[in-house]
């Protein structure tokens, strides 16, 4: 019974934690077979456009257009179990770890909102968003999602300055607040 409870408090197990992880990696290897499924459809279009066979090769066509929305669908269900979790609305942290970079750039792009629709009086003075530092990114150590939150904290003219060895950003969202400050 005891075990039970200890792998519950240190997030072991079958804890929330690890079963978060397990969603959105079965979310994303979805994804990823409706993805190798769209990519054989058209294949096989193209084969049988080529053959003379076009009805088939729009059949196939239609088929994969419809694998390519579950993929879409798939790879949703995963960015939502990643950010739901996280109450950055509430805490006012966004992490964009585990996020494809339309994703984290849409998720950024929400959070900012929200964050920029108070009242000046009532906002933070900051926020921050974690981006990590690209060392896990598909193109092989260089960042991905970073330089693309930094050119949308630059469109909207909000000032920031890099945090965690370059991982994060602490983002300035109430201009009263800097206006105030007097740096010594």
């Amino acid at each position: 019974m005891f075990e039970w409870l200890w792998n519950f408090i240190f997030c072991q197990g079958d804890s929330p934690v690890n079963d978060k992880d397990a969603i959105v990696k079965k979310s994303r290897k979805e994804a990823d077979e409706w993805a190798a499924k769209r990519r054989a459809c058209i294949e096989e279009s193209k084969v049988a456009y080529r053959n003379g066979e076009h009805k088939k090769a729009k059949k196939l066509s239609k088929e994969a257009k419809k694998c390519c929305e579950k993929m879409e669908e798939a790879n949703l269900n995963a960015a939502k179990d990643i950010l739901k979790p996280q109450r950055s609305k509430e805490i006012g942290i966004l992490d964009l770890h585990g996020l494809y970079l339309e994703e984290a750039k849409a998720a950024t792009d929400q959070f900012l909102d929200h964050w920029t629709s108070y009242p000046e009086k009532s906002r933070p003075e900051s926020v921050q968003i974690i981006t990590g530092a690209g060392k896990h990114s598909r193109r092989k150590g260089y960042p991905v999602i970073r330089p693309e939150v930094e050119k949308i904290l630059k469109e909207r003219d909000l000032e920031y300055v890099m945090m965690k060895g370059d991982g994060a950003f602490l983002v300035y969202i109430n201009s009263s607040t800097k206006k105030d400050c007097v740096i010594m």
